[in-house]
């Protein structure tokens, strides 16, 4: 019918058992309790809606510069806008959507400025079906030629934000236009935001054209809700107040559907979950498909297509075998004060066979665009058996042992081992070091009902130049167990090019709040039936959590190379140094690679100190090219190139540094210096008149190693030198008669 329609399906389960008895066959009573409830809300609605407008009249006549807009729309309106400003709409009042449900009307309302003459306000709404229905009101001001009591307060028109908005700007800019019929008083212009008073200093005010702004002080503002009032008189002490409420939301939408067990006595139960950060305007459809048996391994691409061109991240939708699956509003818990998520449950009862189940759910949001979401659920056992070694892991293989000894590690199947997953999706495989069976253990997509840490996920992603490119896995156990050893098997989504690899797996640290990059290898395999190449990505996990594939742009750096380009440097004693850095998905220790003279050099990583050393031998004197090139684990290549020359020199390796500088009271001066070879040095202090106030010498300071003097501040009599600026000389002659030299200036501030 036009209007509101509730469209009910209800399905009960109707299983009769059937028994023998001295009488014959007999039914017993049907299974009470197994009833599924199904509702649509439909609204037909043939004709544009319509615009109800309360004020202003066409063609009103007003004596003063601003005009109130307001009225109503019915409930399938989407968005409404005054002069081209949203006053209803997806970013409207975000934060109060709690279900489907709207009221029978929806009012809007908002003053705006009006020009001397004929101003013409246009109102447009646009329906759920994207029709646009548009009104204009045509409104004259009439400016009075002469005032002689005024008694008409000023208005606050045009404010932006407007009431009720949601807006990404963390730093916006507040703003307003002041219109009165005589003059408004700008000494009694007011603003409180958040209730803090605002100084007038920190307000703009135009009384030529009674635009009013304000920007916030602090750098960004925090997400969630802020409000502002402004307040204002004209000279005739008439007053006008507005406050406005808005919200800052910077955070992108975030859906994941997910399921957990919801298991009783005689069947076991599947929860699925969908949940969101943000509202949803709806759910057109969620599909659950159950694939095989226990421990079953997916072969074919089973997805079942949403709509018309979705497809799977991973295969190409061929058949559809799902189950349709009704996700209702779940009211949240606000007991705690933690911001909850919009989420949504329904239940599927699966048989004893079923452990593997595969969601898809197309979503709506408050703005109108579609959202293909995907999860997974897989719960499994880990068996008891004999545990035989595969590469460098040890593995159940099931195998007896006469038939261990017969067959090569290489030769065991790998499908006999403890495999857990559904192949194309997620695959977990344990090795096996127990001596009873382990149970509950699950391997399935992360869900959204915890904000806060998926808040910390992505705010430490995007703190490294990081961004998750596909689901979360989570792989957990029903005991309380935090370690584990298991090999995990992630495929690349198809829509990575091939050529491009940069991603890498992490591991979710919800201890310290961080992604953890891991070791892992990329491998292919080719399907002869499709002649498709699958690749995957996989990586020795050690401890149950969560675990994702997050692309990497951003390449190694590379600093305080040594030597530098075109340095000269001694022959017999040098080294070649550099730091290397990457806070994404981190250094790949095998990807290092060191040239000199385009030939490889084998080099010593430090990784806890980033540091590359190379110490040269049988080096000739001359020029010589240096190459060295570093690459993270998401393959991101830094490479850097210099050239030095080489020579049998003795000399300061590298500049002398004087410390602290100015000295103050009873510091000590440290003066630190490096040479290319061993020798003796002699520290000498003058004043600035020229004299020698301070002599030490040093015996046999040893070459390419940091060595060093230190100065209490005083002469050779132990006695406090006055606030100056001293002059040091450095001095240094070796065995073989060579001599090298330093100076620099110490000043001392008492």
């Amino acid at each position: 019918e036009e209007g509101d329609n509730i469209i009910t399906i209800v399905a009960r389960h109707t299983e009769f058992g059937i028994r023998n008895s001295e009488f014959g066959i007999k039914k017993t009573e049907p299974k009470s309790g197994l009833e599924t409830v199904v509702q649509r809300r439909v609204f037909l609605e043939r004709e544009k809606m319509t615009i109800n407008v309360d004020a202003p009249k066409d063609f009103e006549v007003v004596n003063v510069p601003y005009v109130t807009v307001k009225g109503s729309v019915g409930q399938t309106a989407k968005i409404v806008k005054i002069q081209k400003t949203t006053v209803i709409g997806p970013e409207i009042q975000p934060y109060i959507a709690a279900d489907y449900q709207t009221s029978p009307v929806k009012i809007f309302q908002r003053t705006i400025l009006l020009h001397e003459g004929v101003n013409l306000i246009s109102i447009e709404a646009i329906d759920q079906l994207n029709r646009l229905t548009h009104i204009q009101r045509r409104v004259i001001y009439e400016k009075p030629a002469v005032i002689r009591i005024d008694i008409n307060p000023p208005a606050i028109t045009n404010i932006l934000p407007p009431d009720g908005v949601a807006i990404a700007d963390a730093r916006p800019e507040i703003s307003a236009i002041l219109a009165d019929d005589v003059k408004i008083d700008p000494e009694t212009v007011a603003f409180t935001f958040d209730g803090k008073e605002i100084d007038k200093e920190r307000l703009k005010f135009n009384e030529e054209d009674g635009r009013f702004s304000y920007i916030p002080e602090e750098s960004f503002l925090d997400d969630g809700e802020h409000n502002f009032t402004i307040s204002v008189q004209d000279t005739s002490d008439n007053s006008a107040q507005s406050t406005v409420k808005f919200f800052i939301d910077t955070e992108p939408l975030e859906i994941a559907i997910s399921a957990e067990a919801d298991t009783e006595d005689d069947y076991f139960r599947l929860r699925v979950i969908l949940a969101s950060n943000k509202p949803l305007q709806s759910i057109p459809l969620a599909t659950i498909i159950p694939i095989g048996m226990r421990n079953a391994v997916r072969s074919s691409a089973i997805d079942c297509a949403l709509t018309n061109g979705d497809e799977s991240p991973y295969y190409k939708r061929n058949d559809c075998l799902g189950y349709s699956i009704n996700l209702n509003r779940v009211v949240p818990d606000v007991g705690d004060g933690k911001m909850q998520p919009f989420s949504f449950e329904g239940f599927f009862d699966a048989t004893p066979l079923q452990n593997s189940f595969i969601f898809d759910a197309a979503v709506i949001d408050t703005f109108g665009e579609r959202h293909i979401v995907h999860g997974y659920y897989v719960r499994g056992s880990l068996s008891e058996g004999l545990v035989v070694s595969w590469g460098q892991m040890k593995i159940e293989t099931g195998l007896h042992p006469s038939e261990v000894t017969q067959k090569k590690e290489s030769e065991i199947e790998i499908s006999k081992v403890n495999r857990i997953g559904i192949s194309g999706i997620a695959e977990a495989i344990f090795p096996v070091t127990i001596l009873k069976p382990v149970h509950g253990i699950v391997l399935r997509s992360q869900d959204g009902l915890d904000l806060d840490r998926l808040k910390a996920q992505r705010q430490n992603a995007e703190d490294r130049g990081l961004e998750l490119i596909d689901i979360v896995h989570v792989v957990e156990v029903g005991q309380k167990r935090g370690e584990a050893t298991f090999i995990l098997k992630l495929p690349i989504p198809r829509e990575i090019p091939k050529s491009e690899f940069q991603f890498a797996l992490f591991h979710w640290d919800a201890r310290l709040q961080c992604w953890k990059a891991m070791d892992a290898i990329r491998n292919f395999s080719e399907d002869l039936s499709s002649n498709e190449v699958k690749e995957w990505i996989q990586a020795k996990a050690y401890e149950f959590g969560a675990y994702a594939l997050l692309s990497d742009e951003t390449p190694p750096t590379i600093v305080n190379l040594r030597p530098k380009d075109h340095q000269e440097v001694p022959l017999d004693r040098f080294l070649v140094e550099a730091e290397v850095y990457d806070d994404g998905s981190g250094i790949d220790r095998g990807s290092i690679e060191l040239f000199i003279d385009d030939r490889p050099a084998e080099f010593t990583y430090e990784p806890a100190h980033n540091r590359i050393t190379y110490l040269p031998s049988n080096l000739k004197e001359g020029l010589h090219t240096l190459e060295l090139s570093v690459q993270d684990r998401a393959s991101n290549i830094q490479t850097i190139s210099s050239t030095f020359l080489t020579r049998d020199i003795f000399d300061f390796a590298e500049e002398v540094i004087a410390y602290p500088n100015p000295a103050k009271n009873e510091d000590i001066v440290t003066v630190r210096f490096k040479l290319t070879k061993t020798a003796d040095v002699a520290l000498k202090i003058y004043n600035v008149a020229g004299e020698i106030i301070y002599t030490e010498e040093r015996k046999n300071a040893v070459g390419r190693r940091e060595e060093w003097f230190a100065w209490d501040g005083k002469n050779q009599a132990k006695l406090p030198v006055a606030s100056g600026v001293y002059i040091y000389i450095l001095e240094a002659e070796n065995s073989a008669g060579q001599k090298a030299r330093r100076s620099g200036k110490i000043a001392v501030v008492k």
